[in-house]
């Protein structure tokens, strides 16, 4: 799996520790959604995709105010995007209830996400939480899922193409 570093102040938390954490009340122009409805709301977007995540990672910070998550995913019956020992595809996602960051979604075959804000993949979504993120979030999912399938494809062929290319000793 890519890294999720928690060292600047988050811990490792179960999805029911998550979804124990209360979401402010939104103001004229900040409309928080909830860690675990974000949550949700990935893992239906990869299930509508036939996606399936095999392993993942969950963090907070110690006041629930921040959230940090990393997903390994596999395309249900397709090689394209499947855990193994070569590579893999990940998700990052992330939420915060005080405005430090938006609530965000990278992917890709190397992902990075720190408690230190640093958040990085080969496909990045990012929403600020104005009021209609939870419709939103839905259509930038999609289409930040739709382009991590194209590159998986390509990345698969590739990989593909380096393990069948026989060097000699002279290359």
């Amino acid at each position: 799996m890519s890294q999720m570093i928690l060292h600047c102040g988050a811990e490792a938390a179960t999805l029911n520790e998550i979804a124990t954490i209360p979401t402010p009340t939104p103001t004229k122009t900040h409309f928080p959604i909830p860690h675990s409805a974000f949550i949700d709301s990935v893992r239906q977007t990869f299930n509508r995709n036939g996606i399936a995540i095999t392993d993942e990672q969950h963090g907070l910070t110690k006041d629930g105010d921040r959230y940090f998550g990393l997903m390994q995913i596999a395309r249900k019956g397709r090689e394209d995007i499947a855990a193994s020992s070569d590579y893999n595809f990940t998700v990052g996602v992330r939420n915060s209830h005080d405005k430090t960051f938006s609530a965000g979604l990278v992917l890709g075959s190397h992902v990075f996400v720190c408690d230190n804000l640093a958040f990085g993949g080969e496909v990045q979504l990012a929403r600020k939480h104005t009021r209609h993120i939870a419709r939103d979030l839905q259509r930038l999912m999609a289409a930040a899922v739709s382009k991590v399938l194209d590159k998986t494809t390509t990345l698969a062929a590739r990989i593909a193409a380096y393990k069948a290319t026989e060097l000699t000793k002279a290359e």
